[in-house]
């Protein structure tokens, strides 16, 4: 344990779960993502003091492998989707905006109508 070694991430207990788009829906180009954290609290870092803890972060949304925001709710709206098959990626991240020791994602496919 010397200074160098990297800290160590904090573990999470939590899920996170996709309510909406299902997977395989067919979707406007105008799509709200709902998620569900069971076991955890999603807020903004201004709002998460002390250490680092695994039932405190946030969601970081990906769109076909980009990071496109970060949730600091249960929702995220998605504007502008082109048409096509596109994957939602969500992970569950610490207050610090970096993950868990143990990863906590989940992610959907569906359709942009054309």
């Amino acid at each position: 344990g010397g200074p160098l070694d990297p800290p160590v991430r904090p573990i999470t207990a939590a899920k996170l779960v996709i309510l909406s788009p299902a997977p395989n829906q067919v979707t406007g180009p105008n799509v709200t993502l709902q998620f569900q954290v069971v076991g955890g609290t999603v807020l903004p870092p201004a709002q998460a003091t002390g250490p680092l803890r695994g039932d405190q972060g946030h969601i970081h949304v990906s769109v076909d492998g980009k990071l496109v925001q970060m949730a600091y709710s249960t929702h995220a709206d998605l504007n502008d989707l082109a048409p096509g098959p596109h994957t939602v990626s969500a992970a569950w991240v610490a207050t610090d905006h970096l993950p868990f020791a143990n990863r906590v994602a989940a992610a959907v496919l569906f359709t942009v109508q054309s």
